[in-house]
């Protein structure tokens, strides 16, 4: 019209005063039109007119006596499917047209930021095309401009999977050592789409799947960044399992048994947890591992084998002398790093190797140390002293001097008494071990060796404190202590 309103009418007249007035040449008058849709489909994409618009101009010509100028009828071709609005809009209906054969009065709205549009036909027909919110892992300005800092992006076509609408941009893969998250619930889900970065201590195997998530890293796996680099035990077999989500080791070489087997499992609820614990552990001393996906076999009794033992003949006779000591510190004290030390300790005193040396248990005990009212312990170091400043928190005494060095000879003598009451005692853990040796006259020596003042001297230099109680006894064929010697200090 001619106040800049558009006619809903059929057919339409716009009239007015002399729009233009030529001498010569010709007029170009420029129309706005809003055409009425009553098909909009979306495979394939088509938006059709509900019947031809046609425009003619028809006037007459004031400086000729009036004389009719009119046009031919000219019919106007809209944009149809993709191209019915510019990249970056959506067609837009104007009108509600649930009673209007005709259909809806279409437009095409730009899309504002924080939203996106590469299809004008986005949504429909599930719903009304609409701007799409931007994806997590985007940012959108506005129309089409639409940019990414992660990931490999691509525009949904029709079919493309449930809960994908034709125009949406879709993410298809992350950088190794990333999680594609574009699922949520078990369905599409476009507004959380992103890349996200595994936490410390753990892998994706995966990174072009939204239905695999980050695992925590395997025992036996070297993990960072999102990738596991290696495995601890070379010899290992490993295989990505896709459908679990998951590494799952298959196989240990000889001389290790396989921790964590996942074969065990009911279900795979708690798929992860299982998975985190695989390992292949070295077998222990007094067993055999072969190897594979087996367990750990006990040598017959009488014989011992050292750690990474691969074969039952490797197990040989021996002579056991049992040793039980009493220290008086808590057993969290006594970390798997920590009792390595003790096992050297004791292999220093005995005069054996620590590989013939197995700890049979660590229990925390409520027996506190029980030694004499005062006491000194004289130790020779051969290079400096450790951990001598917190040796006092493990002496059941009030230290008069926490230690004294004398630099010239060498020598560490630590003094100290007894605390007035047994409540000021800290608690104490019991160590069991079993030592191995070739013959009884080994065994024997081994067991005389084990004095409370030598054990001591070695415990002190390994910054653990003086052991409170020492028994070491030779174990006959029948497992029972023969000739023992036992002192508490």
């Amino acid at each position: 019209s001619a106040d800049g309103r558009f006619l809903e009418e059929v057919f339409a007249t716009v009239s007015g005063g002399t729009a233009t007035t030529l001498a010569l040449g010709r007029a170009i008058l420029t129309v706005q039109v809003r055409p009425y849709y009553n098909v909009v489909t979306r495979d394939p994409p088509a938006t059709l007119a509900a019947g031809p618009v046609l425009l003619r101009a028809l006037g007459s010509d004031s400086l000729d006596s009036g004389s009719i100028m009119e046009s031919a009828p000219l019919e106007i071709h809209f944009a149809g499917g993709l191209a019915v609005c510019p990249i970056g809009y959506v067609l837009s209906a104007f009108a509600d047209s649930s009673e209007d054969s005709r259909g809806s009065v279409g437009g095409c709205v730009l899309c504002g930021a924080g939203t996106y549009s590469v299809n004008p036909l986005a949504g429909y027909p599930s719903a009304p095309p609409a701007c799409l919110n931007c994806p997590a892992g985007g940012v959108c300005h506005g129309g089409a401009n639409v940019s990414f800092t992660l990931g490999r992006w691509e525009v949904a076509a029709h079919g493309s999977g449930e809960g994908v609408v034709a125009g949406m941009f879709v993410l298809k893969a992350c950088p190794v050592g990333f999680r594609l998250m574009n699922t949520l619930g078990g369905g599409f889900a476009h507004d959380q789409q992103a890349c996200l970065v595994c936490g410390s201590g753990e892998y994706v195997i995966d990174s072009t799947m939204g239905n695999i998530s980050c695992q925590t890293c395997p025992a036996g796996g070297i993990c960072s960044g999102g990738l596991v680099l290696g495995w601890r035990v070379a010899g290992a077999v490993w295989v990505a399992e896709l459908s679990l989500g998951v590494y799952v080791l298959k196989s240990c070489p000889p001389g290790y048994e396989l921790l964590g087997s996942l074969s065990s499992l009911a279900s795979t609820s708690g798929i992860s947890v299982a998975a985190a614990s695989q390992d292949c552990s070295a077998c222990p001393a007094s067993y055999f591992c072969t190897g594979g996906a087996t367990v750990r076999v006990p040598c017959p009794s009488g014989t011992y084998a050292p750690p990474l033992t691969n074969r039952s003949s490797d197990c040989r006779s021996a002579v056991f002398v049992r040793v039980t000591l009493l220290l008086p510190l808590p057993k969290t004290d006594l970390t798997s790093s920590r009792l390595g030390d003790l096992t050297d300790v004791l292999a220093a005193v005995s005069g054996l190797n620590s590989a013939d040396i197995v700890l049979d248990s660590v229990a925390a005990t409520d027996r506190r140390g029980a030694g004499p009212d005062s006491g000194t312990i004289d130790v020779s170091p051969v290079g400096s002293v450790p951990h001598m400043a917190d040796l006092s928190r493990y002496l059941p005494w009030d230290p008069a001097s926490r230690s004294a060095l004398d630099k010239t000879s060498r020598r560490v003598t630590l003094r100290a008494t007894r605390r007035g009451s047994s409540a000021d005692a800290v608690s104490s853990t019991q160590v069991q071990a079993k030592l191995a040796t070739h013959d009884a006259g080994q065994a024997a020596s081994a067991r005389d060796r084990l004095t409370s003042d030598a054990l001591n001297r070695e415990l002190v230099l390994a910054g653990f404190p003086p052991a409170t109680s020492l028994t070491a006894a030779v174990l006959d064929e029948a497992g029972s202590a023969g000739g023992s010697r036992g002192v508490d200090s």
